[in-house]
């Protein structure tokens, strides 16, 4: 497997799978950010092979064989994301202090490293990045003030910990910093100091998840180089300033789940650059400011969760051509549903649910809209024979949140000029066989039927679409019986996704025509027998996912010939044998 240079990702993780790992030959995979072989029956040792992989982010290993550890010293030189293993890390003590060659320290989310933050670390003067991120460590104790002594420091992330106290009004002092993430500490508490606003060079200010209170500092808005601010779900009060509003680089502003009251600034609309607008969950009363109309970049604006009262101002609402989501659910807004909302062609997310606004959603509209996702105690329709009305459409999307519920009709079929079909409907009823008339669609070239209660098996004669590109049947509860080697005629086809459905039998070795393919999941199903070496002949293939089936045999040695494979996954099989080298 070394020799698949282009190898990404590389998962046998519970497999019976024995011997040592070749750390040789993996040490040869300069593109490999990914190894999963935990829950297996790998032996050996920790080698120093692994610390030429210099891609590899996300290394697991737990629950093997494999002895050895994990130096501190080590962790800090490959800055490992991930590593999930069952092997000791190290204790963060006043040894840090002897690193002063080192520019950036990251301590990585998933190390398991305990101890506090040391007054050693001072001693790194040339340190310009500091991540401390620690879900799954026990740093704790407070942040210390000293670590304003770091004068270089440009980027700090003090992150996912037990951390406690309050944040130091010091940190205003370090003027060269351009992003603080001070995110997700369960202790840290007490309120914003109105001193960070003299860290003018400040671009990203990351304070969520903690327990802070008091107010939204005002002077804030003297961060004019400020293009994010976290400062969600911790317990601000008082009202939104509008000072805010001078903060024209600000292209997120998060703000939910504190206790805001007040209205909505409609001096907001002067953030230009805005994105993303997060108001949700809390205590804002009043109307929507038509003004937010004039943001023309804004993206997303959730406001649910608050007592905001009103009409929606759909006029306004209309002229924000980039506006991909919009959540208005748990408020006492009212009015009615609007033709305006049709204008909107980029809405794919529209929340509406548990408020006061009336009308309904036209099955025709939510064809002409393609939302996702509809959340609304509002009506959307059936599917039914209708649907053969709509002979202008080249691309049909019955998304996936719709409350929808039917079988697919053989009207379907009228529709000739159809090139996407997408009935993706976890949230809907939508149930049935899937009709094999849906060959008569010659113009098809993209098909998912997925997330559905469909039953009986895949229609053999879709084989003969042979335009399709990519066939999506993942997750369909009921759909069963095997894989017809049928669909080895689809030459075109790039994508074949069935995971998560019931099926049974053999991957067909016939597939191996299809050299066209790129991606092709197959897991979560009940195949059995071996894995076919004929599967080396799809050379195009970057992505094989086989895992939870039930597999046996081995590891084909052939599969090297796949020089595009970034992704292998055999996981959760009865695979047996070695890793073929």
């Amino acid at each position: 497997l070394g020799q698949i240079a282009s190898l990404r990702r590389l998962n046998t993780y519970s497999n019976p799978v024995s011997g040592t790992i070749p750390w040789e030959s993996l040490a040869q995979l300069t593109q490999l950010y990914a190894i999963s072989f935990s829950n297996t029956e790998l032996s050996g040792t920790m080698s120093s092979e692994l610390a030429q992989m210099t891609s590899l982010w996300n290394f697991r290993v737990s629950n093997t064989l494999v002895s050895g550890s994990f130096p501190i010293e080590y962790a800090l030189s490959t800055s490992l994301p991930t590593i999930d293993s069952d092997l000791q890390v190290g204790t963060l003590s006043a040894e840090i202090g002897r690193f002063t060659q080192l520019t950036k320290l990251t301590l990585n989310r998933d190390l398991q490293i305990s101890g506090t933050i040391p007054s050693q670390l001072v001693q790194l003067t040339d340190l310009r990045e500091l991540f401390l991120e620690s879900w799954s460590s026990s740093l704790s104790g407070t942040i210390p003030p000293e670590l304003v002594q770091l004068t270089s420091l440009v980027n700090m992330a003090i992150a996912y910990g037990y951390y406690s106290g309050t944040v130091p009004p010091q940190f205003g002092l370090m003027t060269l910093l351009t992003d603080l993430n001070l995110r997700d500490n369960r202790g840290i508490s007490g309120t914003l100091s109105s001193q960070l606003s003299q860290l003018t060079a400040l671009q990203s200010l990351k304070v969520p998840g903690d327990s802070m209170s008091g107010t939204v500092p005002a002077q804030l808005a003297r961060l004019t180089s400020l293009h994010t601010m976290w400062l969600d779900r911790n317990g601000f009060s008082g009202t939104i300033s509008p000072e805010l509003s001078k903060l024209t680089s600000l292209s997120w502003l998060s703000l939910h789940n504190n206790d805001l009251s007040g209205t909505i600034p409609p001096e907001l609309a002067k953030l230009t650059m805005l994105n993303e607008l997060e108001l949700e969950q809390n205590g804002i009363s009043g109307t929507h400011p038509p003004q937010l109309g004039q943001i023309a970049s804004l993206r997303r604006l959730n406001t649910y969760s608050n007592p905001v009262s009103g009409t929606i101002p759909w006029e306004s609402l209309a002229q924000l051509t980039q506006l991909y989501a919009i959540s208005f659910s748990n408020t006492e807004l009212s009015g009615t549903m609007s033709s305006e909302l049709a204008q909107m062609t980029s809405l794919w997310n529209f929340r509406v649910s548990n408020t006061l606004v009336s009308g309904s959603f036209p099955i025709e509209y939510a064809l002409s809209t393609s939302l996702p996702t509809i959340d609304s105690d509002l009506q959307v329709g059936t599917l039914s024979a209708e649907i053969g009305r709509f002979t202008q459409l080249t691309k049909l999307t019955l998304n996936r949140d719709l409350q929808i519920s039917g079988t697919i009709p053989s009207q379907l079929v009228q529709l000739t000029d159809l090139r996407e079909l997408f009935l993706e409907s976890w949230s809907s009823s939508l149930s049935g066989t899937i009709p094999p008339e849906l060959v008569q669609l010659t113009s098809l070239v993209n098909m998912a039927i997925a997330y559905g209660y469909y039953s009986g098996t895949v229609p053999p004669q879709f084989g003969l679409m042979t335009l399709l590109t990519d066939l999506n049947l993942r997750d369909n509860r009921g759909i069963s019986g095997t894989l017809s080697s049928q669909l080895s005629q689809l030459t075109a086809l790039q994508s074949l996704k069935v995971p998560g459905d019931s099926m049974s039998g053999t991957v067909p070795a016939q597939l191996a025509r299809l050299t066209s393919l790129h991606t092709m999941w197959l897991d979560r199903n009940g195949f059995s027998g071996t894995i076919s070496p004929e599967l080396s002949k799809l050379t195009s293939l970057s992505w094989l996912s086989l895992h939870n089936n039930d597999l046996s045999g081995t590891i084909p040695p052939e599969l090297a010939k796949l020089t595009m494979l970034n992704e292998l996954e055999l996981e959760q099989n009865g695979i047996s044998g070695t890793h073929p080298p």
